[in-house]
């Protein structure tokens, strides 16, 4: 096991240094070569000590096979290997040595191309700090193309840290100090203060695509309602720092979108109530120029999301005021139809001196007063200022029951006189003699 141990230690070692060296042989033709080829040497260093202990092991783990030779025997190959292990590193090491001495030339020459590039990648950061405050997600454009110049302003941010890790990386090698980009490190605050403001906008978007989809049948109000809250604490309560400054209009402009969201919740419950009916919706598509279907099936929150009902609160209170009134007016008139409708005259027997003359419309106080107060009721509608979908059938009403009105005036004076008539001219066989062209007359009329 001893042995074992030791030769797969032997042979780990070697095959690391014939990689190293087969990289120093390579001839470095640009700058990421060369940084490369460096690198090859500054690894070379950093393993010498710990090479150095991995050779002392392997030589001490030989050394005990040694004392032990009678039981285990040793391969004088791997002996002897293991006695060069030292010698052979110092050649790695001299190896690297020499390349680095052989490369002083070049590593000139490019130490001068590096220090342009830390000039011009500094030049870059300014350059990139200044396009980001002047047109950057925060520059006063719409929330939605703030998102788009974000998300551009992180894939800059990373590709100029990696520039900036390259730069480092190749001072560091040519032992030059290395750059700080202050410019660079302001983008970075400055974008990660833009990236909060934001994280609401987006979580805010996602809510409101969330119950775009949910039917207008299946609207929970409370629930609605308690997350646009939500959302609006947290833009509420965004840090002071973040209301000043560069950030200051942005931290507005999110506050003010999260806040007219929630301001047109009370309006969509508004327009929840009952007495909305399909022309009422008409009306609000025409106030807001935005149209959609009704049908119960399609017809989503998300069509009245569009709406930017916020910015139209006092129109839909009209609206919904002229539903509500409408609905009374067809509440009114509906009673009134259901009332007539079941409503007849009582009729009793007539008789005159013992016999039966035929039937009479009895005594109808209780109808007139109701044709009364509801012709008054309908005056009182006919007045109102939401009448005008149901003008027609108010007026139709008001015609109507005044026609009955009159036509119970006239049936009871007429019913009144033929009774009296009834009593001159029916039995009295005196009054057909002195009168009997009348009495003619009047049994025709019976």
């Amino acid at each position: 096991v001893l042995l074992k141990g030791a030769q797969r230690r032997m042979t780990a070692l070697q095959e690391q240094w014939d990689e190293l060296v087969g990289q120093l042989d390579e001839r470095p033709q640009d700058l990421d070569a060369l940084k490369q080829t460096l690198g090859v040497v500054s690894r070379i260093r950093s393993l010498k000590l710990d090479t150095e202990l991995a050779c002392d092991d392997v030589l001490e783990r030989f050394r005990v096979l040694d004392k032990f030779s009678e039981h285990v025997e040793v391969p004088a190959s791997d002996r002897e290997t293991a006695l060069a292990l030292r010698e052979r590193w110092q050649r790695v090491v001299d190896a690297a040595l020499t390349k680095n001495a052989r490369l002083e030339p070049i590593k000139a020459r490019f130490m001068t191309v590096t220090k342009g590039d830390a000039t011009a990648f500094s030049q870059d950061t300014e350059a990139a700090l200044a396009a980001f405050s002047k047109s950057g997600p925060a520059s006063g454009v719409s929330l939605e193309v703030g998102l788009e110049l974000l998300e551009a302003a992180k894939r800059q941010l990373a590709e100029l840290g990696a520039r900036r890790d390259t730069i480092s990386q190749a001072e560091m090698l040519f032992g030059l100090d290395v750059t700080r980009y202050p410019a660079l490190g302001t983008l970075s605050d400055e974008l990660e203060r833009v990236s909060f403001l934001y994280d609401i906008v987006i979580d805010h978007y996602a809510f409101v695509e969330a119950n775009s989809s949910t039917l207008w049948a299946a609207l929970d109000s409370t629930a609605l309602e308690r997350g646009a809250d939500e959302m609006h604490v947290r833009a509420r309560k965004v840090p002071d720092d973040y209301k000043t400054g560069s950030t200051a209009a942005l931290a507005e402009a999110v506050f003010k979108e999260v806040s007219s969201f929630k301001a047109a919740i009370p309006l969509i419950v508004k327009l929840k109530n009952d007495a909305m009916q399909e022309r009422h919706w008409k009306k609000l598509m025409k106030a807001t120029g935005i149209s959609f279907s009704m049908n119960p099936s399609t017809f989503t929150l998300g069509a009245l999301f569009d709406m930017n009902l916020a910015s139209k609160e006092d129109k839909i209170d009209l609206i919904v005021l002229e539903a509500m009134g409408e609905a009374k007016i067809d509440k009114d008139l509906k009673a009134v139809a259901e009332f007539w409708g079941a409503t007849s005259f009582s009729v009793g027997r007539f008789s005159k001196d013992g016999a039966f003359r035929g039937f009479v419309l009895q005594p109808a106080d209780e109808i007139k007063v109701a044709l009364e107060d509801d012709m008054l009721k309908l005056q009182t509608i006919q007045g109102n200022r939401f009448v005008g979908h149901f003008v027609g059938a108010v007026r139709e009403w008001g015609r109507s029951l005044q026609t009955v009105s009159d036509c119970i005036d006239v049936w009871f004076q007429v019913q009144q006189k033929w009774q009296y008539l009834e009593g001159i001219f029916v039995g009295n066989e005196d009054i057909k003699v002195q009168l009997p062209s009348e009495a003619k007359r009047f049994a025709a009329i019976d």
